[in-house]
Parts: C-alpha cells; sequence; structure tokens
C-alpha cells in the first residue's frame, strides 16, 4: 500500500447520516460562571457573538459563563484546513491544535468557549479564511438532550405569549417579555372600522355584559365618520405592486388559494374590508407605522398611485364579514370604562401592570381560543419564566430584528432562499415574468461584505441606483432604528462594526486601473454582459443572471469580501448564477493580462471600480463577420438590419467577393443588392442579431 493510500486509510471516518436526519444548528449549553443555577440549552443556527457588555440571554447574569455547542459539521474540503476564533474545538472527539484533514462528510464537533465575542473561521488550500456558514452546522434530533427538548417548547410558548400579549397584563409571571403591544392602534377608529365588526370582536374582549359591550364600542368609536368614498384604484395595477414591490414575503396572494402557494405561514387577509375602507387602506399603506408604531409593518416606497391600487386590489378579495349597523345611540361613551378593561394594555403603549394568574391558560381578560398544545407551550414557558430577569441588550436586538420582519424578505444563515424570493418564485401574470428571477441581498455576515456606511445609509434609507431598472423588489426606510438593526447584525455574526468600517485604499500601482476595462469587458472576463455599468445594461443577460452595479462596488463593498467573491462565490453563496473568476492559489484564466498575476488582476479590478462614475467604459462586444466559403455563396435565413436601420426577415446570399443579395421574406421580393458588403453578427445575450454593413446598388435583372 502507497503512502497517499495510507493516509486516507487513516482519515477519520465521517459519521454515516441520511440528509433528512439532520436539522440546522448545534446544541448549545451556556452555564454561568458565578450563579451555578442558571444555565440554558438551546439550538444555535451557529457559534457567534459580540456581547458587548450584555448578557447572552436574560436568564445568564452578567459575567463570566461558559458555553459548549456540540452536533455535526459539515466538511466538503479535501484538504487540510485550519479553523480560526478565541474557543476550543474538537472534530470527531480529537483536540483541533492546528490544520486536520478528514474524509468528506459530517464529523462530530465539539466547541468551548469563554469569550464576550466569537466568530469562528476556516481556510484551506482551496480557499481563503472565511467565517465557517452557518449551514455547515447540524444536529440531530434523536440526540437532542431533554433540557433542549422543553426549551425548544418554552421558546414556541414564549412567541405565543408575545403574540398574545400576556405580559402586557401579566409582567411579573412575564419579566423577560418586553415586546410592544399586539393590537393596532386605537387612535381613529372611529374612521375606519365597521361597527358591527368592532361588536363582534369585542365578544371575545372578556367576560362584558351586553350594555358594557355597546358601551365600550360607543367610546371607541366616537368622533368616528363614514368612510371616505373610494379612491379610484385599479386592482389590476395592483395586483401587479402586490407582487412585485415584496408584499408577497409577508402575506398570501388574496386571490390565489392559500394551499396552492409555497410559502405558508404568512398573514392573510381575510375581512380587512371590516376593519378599513380603500381610502383608510391606501393612508395605512403609506404611512404603517400610524396603526402599528412598532414597525412591524414597513413602509414600503410605492409607485405614483401604488397604495390606492393596492388596496383596491386587496379589499376586492377581502369581503366583509358582518354587515354594518348603526349602534345604539342610547348609550353614552364611558373612558373609565374603557381602562377598567385595560384595552390599552394591547392596542396603545400603555405601561404593563402586573395581575396574578390563576390558572394557565384560564384567561380571565380576552377570551383566546388556545388548543392543548399552545396550553402546553405557554405553561413550559411559564415555568422557567421568572428566570429571565437579566437584562440582555443583546438577546432585545436579535428579537427585535426578527419583529421587523427582515428575515421574511432576507435570507440569514441559510443556504435557501428568502420566504420572498420563495414566495416570488411561484408568482405569474402580466409584467412579472422577472420577478420570480429576483434576488435579495442576504444578510448572513452583512458587516463583513458592506461598507459601514453603505449598510447604516441602506437600512435607514432604503436602497437605490445598485439593481437594473427592472428590479422590482422595494426596502423600506427603517429611519433611526438602522443602527439597532445593523448592530444586531453585526452582534450575531461575532463581527466588529468599527473594523467592518475601515475601507482598503485603491492600489498603489497606478498602471493597473487603466487595465480595468480590459478586464471587466467581453474581451476579458466579461463582467458586463450580466452586471449594470452607470445604472444602464450593457448586454441582455437570462433574467437570473443580472448583476448589481459595478461602479459603486468599492462604496459598498469591503475589499476582503470581494477577494473571496471573486474566488469562488458559489462558496460564499450557494445557487448564485456568478462565476468563479479566480481559483485561489492558481494562475488567473486570462494570461494575456499582467501575466496571468490573480493577485494584481485583483488589484486592477478593485482601483478601476474604485474610479466609481468616472471610470472608462468598457467597449462594446465586437461586431463578428460571418465567414463566407471560398467555393460558394453563403445563404441564411436571418433576420437583419439594413444600413438604413430597418429591420427584415431576409434570406441572405452573401459571396466571397462581398456582394450581398437581400430577398425580403415578408414581401416575397428583393429588398436590396449590396457591394463591398458584411453581415456582423451582434451578440447580446440569448439575442444574435445581424447587421449589414456595405454599398447598396440597383438591382439588375435581366432575361437568362
Amino acid at each position: 500500500m502507497g503512502i497517499a493510500a495510507l493516509l486516507l486509510c487513516l482519515l477519520q471516518e465521517p459519521v454515516k447520516v441520511a440528509g433528512d436526519e439532520v436539522q440546522p444548528g448545534l446544541v448549545a449549553v451556556y452555564r454561568s460562571l458565578v450563579d451555578p443555577e442558571a444555565a440554558l440549552t438551546r439550538i444555535d443556527v451557529k457559534p457567534a457573538f459580540n456581547l458587548g457588555d450584555s448578557s447572552p440571554h436574560p436568564r445568564i447574569p452578567p459575567g463570566p459563563f461558559e458555553v459548549v455547542w456540540t452536533g455535526l459539521i459539515l466538511i466538503q474540503d479535501a484538504d487540510a484546513i485550519t479553523f480560526g476564533g478565541d474557543a476550543a474545538i474538537e472534530i470527531d472527539g480529537r483536540p483541533v491544535a492546528g490544520p486536520i484533514e478528514v474524509k468528506p462528510g459530517f464529523h462530530r464537533i465539539r466547541i468551548t468557549a469563554r469569550t464576550k465575542r466569537l466568530q469562528l473561521t476556516w481556510e484551506g488550500k482551496t480557499f481563503s479564511r472565511e467565517p465557517i456558514p452557518a449551514w455547515k452546522y447540524r444536529h440531530l434530533p434523536a440526540e437532542l438532550p431533554a433540557t433542549a427538548a422543553r426549551e425548544l417548547l418554552a421558546s414556541r410558548g414564549r412567541e405565543r405569549i408575545a403574540q398574545l400579549g400576556c405580559a402586557r397584563c401579566h409582567q411579573d409571571a412575564f419579566p423577560g417579555v418586553k415586546d410592544p403591544p399586539p393590537g393596532p392602534s386605537l387612535v381613529d377608529l372611529g374612521k375606519r372600522v365597521n361597527a358591527a365588526w368592532l361588536m363582534s370582536k369585542l365578544d371575545h374582549a372578556g367576560p362584558l355584559t351586553e350594555t358594557e359591550r355597546k358601551t365600550i364600542a360607543q367610546t371607541l368609536l366616537r368622533g368616528g365618520s363614514p368612510r371616505a368614498a373610494d379612491p379610484a384604484g385599479d386592482h389590476r395595477v395592483g395586483r401587479r405592486h402586490f407582487a412585485s414591490v415584496g408584499c408577497v414575503a409577508c402575506h398570501f396572494m388574496p386571490d390565489e388559494p392559500r394551499e396552492d402557494q409555497p410559502v405558508q405561514g404568512r398573514i392573510p387577509l381575510e375581512g380587512l374590508n371590516d376593519r378599513m375602507g380603500h381610502a383608510q387602506l391606501a393612508a395605512f399603506l403609506a404611512n404603517p407605522k400610524s396603526r402599528y408604531p412598532d414597525g412591524r409593518m414597513p413602509a414600503i416606497p410605492l409607485p405614483p398611485n401604488g397604495a390606492r391600487d393596492i388596496a383596491a386590489f386587496v379589499l376586492l378579495w377581502s369581503k366583509p364579514a358582518t354587515a354594518d349597523a348603526p349602534l345604539d345611540e342610547s348609550v353614552r361613551p364611558d373612558e373609565e370604562l374603557v381602562r377598567a378593561k385595560r384595552c390599552a394594555q394591547c392596542h396603545e403603549p400603555a405601561a404593563p401592570i402586573s395581575l396574578p394568574i390563576r390558572v394557565v391558560g384560564d384567561c380571565r381578560g380576552p377570551r383566546f381560543t388556545l388548543d392543548a398544545a399552545a396550553k402546553k407551550e405557554i405553561a413550559a414557558y411559564l415555568a422557567v419564566a421568572a428566570r429571565e430577569r437579566h437584562p440582555s441588550e443583546f438577546d432585545s436586538r436579535q428579537r427585535r430584528l426578527v419583529r421587523a420582519g427582515c428575515l421574511r424578505c432576507h435570507s440569514r444563515d441559510s443556504e435557501r432562499p428568502s420566504p420572498l424570493e420563495e414566495a416570488g418564485s411561484a408568482l405569474a401574470g402580466s409584467l412579472l415574468e422577472r420577478v420570480p428571477f429576483q434576488k435579495t441581498p442576504r444578510l448572513s455576515n452583512a458587516w463583513s461584505k458592506y461598507t459601514r456606511d453603505f449598510l447604516l445609509a441602506s437600512i435607514r434609507d432604503g436602497v437605490s441606483g445598485v439593481r437594473a431598472s427592472g428590479y422590482s423588489y422595494r426596502m423600506p426606510a427603517c429611519g433611526d432604528e438602522a443602527e439597532i438593526f445593523a448592530r444586531a447584525l453585526a452582534e450575531g455574526d461575532g463581527d466588529d462594526p468599527q473594523a467592518a468600517g475601515v475601507e482598503a485604499p485603491p492600489p498603489a500601482d497606478p498602471t493597473l486601473p487603466p487595465l480595468g476595462p480590459s478586464l471587466v469587458g467581453f474581451g476579458g472576463y466579461s463582467c458586463v454582459s450580466c452586471h449594470i455599468w452607470r445604472g444602464r445594461p450593457l448586454a441582455d443577460p437570462d433574467p437570473g443572471a443580472v448583476g448589481p452595479e459595478l461602479t459603486t462596488v468599492t462604496r459598498r463593498i469591503r475589499r476582503e469580501w470581494f477577494d473571496r467573491w471573486v474566488e469562488d462565490p458559489a462558496r460564499v453563496q450557494p445557487g448564485t448564477p456568478m462565476p468563479q473568476i479566480f481559483k485561489h492559489g492558481r494562475p488567473a484564466t486570462l494570461p494575456h493580462i499582467l501575466d496571468g498575476d490573480a493577485a494584481k488582476q485583483k488589484e486592477a479590478l478593485w482601483g478601476y471600480f474604485a474610479l466609481g462614475k468616472d471610470a472608462p467604459a468598457p467597449k462594446p462586444l465586437p461586431l463578428l463577420p460571418l465567414e463566407v466559403p471560398a467555393d460558394g455563396p453563403l445563404v441564411a435565413q436571418i433576420p437583419l438590419i439594413l444600413p438604413d436601420k430597418k429591420a427584415v426577415e431576409g434570406l441572405c446570399v452573401l459571396y466571397p467577393s462581398n456582394d450581398l443579395l437581400v430577398y425580403d421574406v415578408e414581401t416575397r421580393s428583393v429588398r436590396a443588392v449590396y457591394v463591398g458588403a458584411r453581415v456582423l453578427r451582434l451578440i447580446k445575450g440569448r439575442i444574435r442579431q445581424y447587421v449589414v454593413s456595405g454599398t447598396p446598388v440597383e438591382p439588375i435583372f435581366g432575361s437568362t
């Protein structure tokens, strides 16, 4: 047996598991080093955080702690790998103290850390140092400890409690739940709500008498007026806007069966006609914070009249559930009764109160419809909720990021597409042809990818000028919350926002940037065949391959990420149509530029992009003349563009002498004859055009 074969036999065998036997994430056990009773077992999607002065979780007190992650890691590289990060790592039970080499597949991993900031990296012969992607970590549900199973149940219970607003009245029982009121604002309720619908909903508001129901309804609707007249919205245009700007990330298409739509768990829009008229819904879409001050509904930028068109579409498919009926005018409003029934606890930013809980699931306030599973989840959380008494800004910001809906439009810590991309992939209809191919930026390690200024500005003000004009998804402007969301992204990835703000200097060699057009252009790596340049495409790529703006790359992207991206895009973002330009540690594939020096070519690209709008545009795609056989004329039926710019479906006959006859197939007659002619082929993505050049002459036809 040879040495290589012997070494291969000595390599650690992978764990034999099927793909459906593993689930994302690692089992994490947190233990306080100052309070032996403070512990937490849960599933973490990856071992990464940047806590600063915060506790990792409300059940863990501030101060020293230890966390141990166990599970599986997917290693697909056959060469040796070097791990990095402030943690003790074991692979298959052996400590990692340098480069390791194992057979490709799943291997058991154990990670132990006692640090406030952690980000694990790896690098190998074929790839640069990178944060270990979250989708490389897995665990076996069959091996899940009982403590982790209980925590999964309790975490679902916490979500229900936040959605139902239990902590708004029982703050002492749920000290760690600081979520905002779950209900919409009651301001101007009388201008939008169907009175009969409100009366029916008050049936679920608790033990109310008929008089109390009428009194509360009269109080809440006081000062109201009939709904404004319906504006002239176009429901057909509204459907297109609803699908194309990104509403389908959170809501089902109201005109299609819910079971036929690929992403479940979205919010249906049934009964909306009872709660708002056309004018009120259009106003709400323009300013969602007027109804949900916590920002759970984003203000998506819409085209002119877009809000009223969407309102027309949504309300067309949302029939009123109740017929409106006038209130009993003999009943007088009573603000004191509304306060006594604690309506504001779920609908206004009132301070939480603390009422004792008598029996789990037996609420004396609102009549919640809870099945046995829901009661079990709430009971599981109630059993541990009292221990969540330690402030954790880290945990609070992560929850706020989820509550804002960012992960509905963007994928994070997963190789799968985002819910918006999955929902959009099944859309069809007039002018929606490009929507199924649209992608949204991933939020994994956003601080490692984007410059600080661009990331903050994008979250605060929205994004423009990066995508092609046909891109329809719209990023909402988050305003003052941008710092919170950006920090949550950094903390969850273990990134350092301050280090991410340092931009790479331009190339020191001034001779490199002028080579950019040759590298980017059609004669080089052909970047402009997919990416837009100065806001417009230079070619016609497939819809799923359209890339972002190139002249703003250095203002948006960090240099280290750029180098990793061009070396192996599919490693950074699985499923991307971007081809691999440079292979790590290998010469460049264009040997005639800078002698194939990959490092210098990357420097030339970066310096060229750094010129921004002042960068000279790459040369257009050269026209390729059709070759004529020496023995013959070339005869072909092709679409031609004549010298007068007119297009014709022609039968052309091109001779070796460069004489050309064009026969018009439509009119069945000779269209033109040229001498000194050429037929030039122009390629634009999937489109081929044939351009005629030459001197026209009058055709002369005589008898044979």
